[in-house]
């Protein structure tokens, strides 16, 4: 089976982020809580609110919003490598690598679909000990997900009109709501245990990654 991934807290803890963001904070007498809504906020609006530009350029400009918002000179953007930095040092959820070759030894195949960038996801796949198949990122399809053209462009790349497949991610406006709108069998890990809304259900939640091996098996 083909089994597509997202990556970002599905496969890889992104807390370390947030703490990224709220040390620098709070270490310059910034409301480091304000400071990691802010990120977070920005982020989504680069995405989608704008043309598609590189995540690297992307995080640059969400800096820039950052002292922008909270009156902070060129504090955040000055940081700026210590935030790749934070990125290229993501770690995997505890169950994470080990699911993940459970899943190759049985013969599936493992497509990581994200929304960062090479300069990030070659040390991703240094922690994840390259316990993939392949990756498919946004510079590859130059936009980000939830946008319906990643994902016609993987299932066009990976063939998956004629294979079985399967998509699992914890990404649930970014991931579950697509895959609905285009037929995908998905898997919800709902690590925040959150309650989907009933216009678009998973075919299967779960809680980590775990199960995900007995579950599929009886597909």
């Amino acid at each position: 089976m083909i089994l597509t991934f997202d990556c970002y807290d599905t496969l890889v803890d992104m807390q370390a982020i947030t703490d990224c963001i709220q040390h620098i904070a709070s270490t310059h007498q910034v409301d480091p809580q304000q400071a990691a809504f802010l990120y977070s906020t920005y982020e989504d609006r680069l995405m989608y609110g704008e043309a598609f530009r590189p995540y690297p350029e992307l995080i640059q400009q969400n800096l820039a919003y950052l002292d922008m918002e909270l009156r902070t000179g060129q504090l955040f953007q000055n940081h700026i490598e210590t935030v790749f930095e934070a990125y290229r040092q993501l770690k995997p959820h505890p169950e994470v690598v080990a699911t993940l070759k459970k899943l190759l030894a049985q013969g599936h195949q493992i497509y990581i679909m994200s929304n960062t960038d090479p300069i990030f996801m070659t040390h991703n796949l240094d922690h994840l000990q390259h316990a993939v198949t392949d990756v498919i990122l946004a510079k590859d399809t130059h936009c980000y997900k939830p946008n319906l053209k990643f994902f016609e462009y993987v299932a066009n790349k990976l063939d998956l009109d004629h294979h079985d497949h399967t998509h699992i991610a914890m990404g649930y406006w970014w991931d579950m709501v697509p895959c609905q709108t285009l037929g995908w069998r998905r898997i919800w890990i709902n690590r925040a245990g959150l309650t989907a809304l009933p216009e678009y259900q998973p075919t299967v939640t779960l809680p980590d990654l775990t199960r995900v091996p007995d579950v599929i098996s009886k597909w």
